[in-house]
């Protein structure tokens, strides 16, 4: 298992978020990958737009001087819910790591250290969407989520702390 350093996104590092969350889009495998512009989409853009207002936060993982891996958190207000809204005072969890480093750790290492830091800062609840089959579920489910409920193809998962 790899020891990447797991540390706070630096102010000019941001610009990375929209690698990584077209990363967390899963695509199965012998699918055609969407074009990168799907970020750009209202739907998707919001979780990383503006991103370091009030309640959002972010890690990286780094190996070699490389940003490998990356988890973030944002409060979504009830009016403009993410895929996996569960409340105002839940944070929703994105996460992705880049392929060649995937199933090395990585995503454990970022998920336990975003979770300690969401709990230390009072939230008792942690909310993410995951497509039904994605191989992270296991990931997530090894973190302490649970499955709420189906929403098409995705499950809503909560983790209570």
């Amino acid at each position: 298992m790899l020891k990447p350093i797991i540390r706070s996104i630096k102010k000019e590092e941001l610009p990375v978020m929209r690698e990584f969350m077209y990363l967390a889009i899963f695509v199965e495998e012998g699918v055609e990958p969407l074009p990168i512009e799907i970020v750009d989409d209202t739907r998707l853009i919001k979780y990383i737009r503006d991103f370091g207002r009030a309640g959002d936060d972010c890690l990286v993982a780094v190996l070699q001087k490389e940003v490998v891996g990356v988890v973030w958190s944002r409060l979504f207000p009830a009016t403009c819910p993410g895929y996996g809204y569960y409340n105002e005072k839940t944070p929703e969890l994105s996460i992705a790591v880049k392929p060649k480093w995937r199933g090395q750790g990585i995503g454990f290492a970022l998920m336990t250290a975003m979770l300690k830091r969401l709990r230390e800062a009072g939230h008792t609840t942690v909310s993410l969407s995951v497509t039904q089959n994605n191989p992270a579920v296991a990931l997530y489910k090894k973190c302490g989520f649970e499955i709420l409920s189906v929403q098409q193809d995705d499950f809503l998962m909560l983790l209570r702390q």
